[in-house]
């Protein structure tokens, strides 16, 4: 076509096919860019996001915390617990033995008859 003339009727399809091949071209980076984010939202949302990561970070690390605490308390009540029934088994192996031994000086003093 470099060295034919080309009627105007020619001219003018080349030349609307053309426009609608810009038409669709634009209309396609027009759908594409829609698809896009604007840095700055896309910027705030990645602060929002880590903003909300360190709270929940901070959350985690006060159960955590609490969580331990919690253990330790119950560790410490539990070895208490056992200090405490060890101190009761000690009475009692106490109060037995006091028993027996006061029964025992009874029965030898009423065997020995009155003094």
């Amino acid at each position: 076509m470099a060295g034919e003339d080309i009627s105007n009727a020619e001219l003018a399809r080349q030349i609307a096919a053309m426009q609608r091949d810009i038409h669709d071209d634009l209309s396609e980076i027009r759908r594409r860019q829609d698809a896009y984010v604007l840095r700055e939202v896309y910027l705030s949302d990645q602060r929002g996001s880590e903003a909300r990561m360190l709270a929940i970070e901070r959350d985690l690390a006060a159960l955590r915390l609490a969580l331990t605490t919690a253990e330790e308390k119950r560790e410490t009540a539990a070895r208490a617990d056992v200090d405490r029934r060890a101190a009761d088994r000690r009475l009692v192996v106490g109060a037995v033995i006091s028993a027996v031994l006061a029964l025992i000086v009874q029965v030898i003093l009423s065997m020995r008859g009155p003094v």
